[in-house]
């Protein structure tokens, strides 16, 4: 006798209209360190549970510009801007953007 495998239901997502709205937030420093570590600078600010509840995700950083991308959901902007302003004056950071969509924040 051979055992049938059993698929598992996938999951559906829920509707788009039904999603959470997501804003993304285009910053910049100067003199910018790694990507791990610009990483570490803005998200360390926040315990996992803050980041799962503010939906924060680093989208991309790029070190030649000094340019990167975080995700978090809308109404927490606020909070994400305000933790970039904390990073060290040293790499002076500056909120350049916010935007509901990647393709405007890449265009600028």
């Amino acid at each position: 006798m051979e055992k049938e495998k059993k698929e598992k239901p996938k999951k559906k997502l829920p509707r788009k209209s039904q999603r959470a709205k997501r804003r993304y937030v285009l910053f910049s420093l100067e003199n910018p360190p790694s990507p791990k570590h610009v990483f570490d600078l803005i998200m360390g600010q926040f315990s996992p549970d803050e980041r799962k509840a503010f939906g924060t995700w680093f989208i991309e950083f790029n070190p030649k510009t000094g340019r990167g991308i975080v995700r978090c959901k809308l109404g927490f902007e606020a909070k994400l801007k305000e933790a970039i302003s904390r990073i060290s004056k040293e790499f002076s950071p500056k909120t350049i953007k916010t935007s509901g969509t990647l393709k405007a924040l890449k265009a600028s």
